[in-house]
């Protein structure tokens, strides 16, 4: 073997080497005027697909270093680890994205950001972005299929901790009066509260005086305190009223909750791409039960539900699922059949492409 072989033999090996790593870089697109800024995981090799991240409701910071950057780059590690790319960027007015961040966001407008960030995908000719699957959590149980809607290729589609059609403030209320010992009685004039609340503020002709009046109780309980809001000033209630009045808002009138996505059975319809959803039976936040029932009824392709005991919104092990349960007895885990669910249900769809 002549030196100049061996030193190209050496160079090839290197090349190898440097080429199983994954790597991170930045991943930044522009959406109406707003430039927003995220990152692409790129695994070792071709990508399988690329999974596109839709985080929940709340501020984002996938480049930091809080707890919401360490929940999410677990997750960026295992799709890393099972040969996919991964993309996510934060939400605007988050991170370094310019603006204001706000949860007046609709999904419609949050499935747009997302195909954004998907024509940047295809500009850069990015590794693997032939194949896009989404993985959603939560609030992106609504955002996924309206991403869909629009483009209809998606590979597949990962739903975690899904919702139904409504916006799922008054379940959360009542289930976690329910797991902090409230009696029956107590839960009627909360949830009746509740009720006036949402009415009054969508109609917009209540006084703030009699308002406050009619919701004493609710905003004296120290669960609404905490997991939604203190007792509103006149300010906060007139900015609410002028917020529902020139809001697009649709609502079911026989049952008073807020439409999140109008004709979501429709859209649910239209998903043919394979999906995996898993719920944890003890989420104290969506109604895992009616988010089950609509995509078995509804979805028309491959879908596997998957409902994990003992396990939150956030799939980590509990006893309760209260939204301020101390997880510290558990150690924050994650629930094991959650990833190993997804290992498994993605090796069958590799199988299959």
């Amino acid at each position: 073997m002549t030196k100049y072989t061996l030193l190209m033999l050496m160079l090839t090996v290197t090349a190898c080497q440097v080429e199983k790593e994954p790597s991170t870089e930045a991943f930044s697109f522009s959406h109406q005027g707003y430039q927003y800024h995220g990152f692409v995981d790129l695994p070792a090799g071709l990508p399988k697909a690329i999974i596109l991240l839709i985080p929940g409701s709340g501020v984002t910071d996938f480049m930091g270093s809080s707890g919401f950057s360490t929940f999410f780059q677990k997750k960026r590690d295992f799709f890393l680890s099972l040969g996919y790319g991964v993309v996510a960027w934060d939400k605007k007015g988050c991170g370094k994205n310019e603006g204001t961040f706000t949860e007046d966001l609709t999904i419609d407008q949050s499935a747009e950001v997302a195909q954004a960030a998907l024509e940047e995908l295809d500009r850069r000719e990015t590794p693997g972005s032939d194949k896009i699957g989404l993985w959603g959590i939560s609030r992106g149980g609504w955002v996924c299929p309206k991403i869909i809607e629009e483009v209809p290729d998606i590979a597949f589609w990962i739903s975690i901790s899904g919702t139904d059609q409504f916006e799922n403030s008054r379940y959360l209320l009542e289930a976690n009066l329910r797991l902090e010992g409230k009696s029956q009685e107590r839960i009627n004039i909360l949830l009746a509260e509740w009720d006036y609340r949402t009415k009054a503020l969508r109609n917009g002709a209540i006084p703030f005086e009699t308002f406050l009046e009619q919701t004493e109780e609710l905003y004296q309980e120290p669960f609404f305190q905490q997991a939604f809001e203190p007792v509103p000033t006149q300010e906060d209630y007139d900015y609410v009223l002028d917020y529902y009045q020139n809001s697009d808002d649709v609502f079911d009138d026989s049952l008073g909750l807020r439409v999140m996505v109008p004709n979501f059975e429709k859209v649910l319809r239209a998903v043919t791409c394979p999906v995996l959803a898993i719920l944890g039976q003890k989420d104290s936040q969506v109604n895992w039960r009616s988010t089950a029932s609509l995509y078995q009824s509804t979805l028309p392709g491959d879908l596997q539900v998957v409902e994990i005991p003992n396990c939150n919104h956030l799939m980590m092990k509990c006893k309760t699922g209260g939204m301020f349960e101390n997880l510290e007895s558990f150690g924050y885990e994650l629930c094991e059949e959650y990833y190993s669910s997804m290992s498994q249900w993605l090796a069958s769809w590799e199988n299959q492409n």
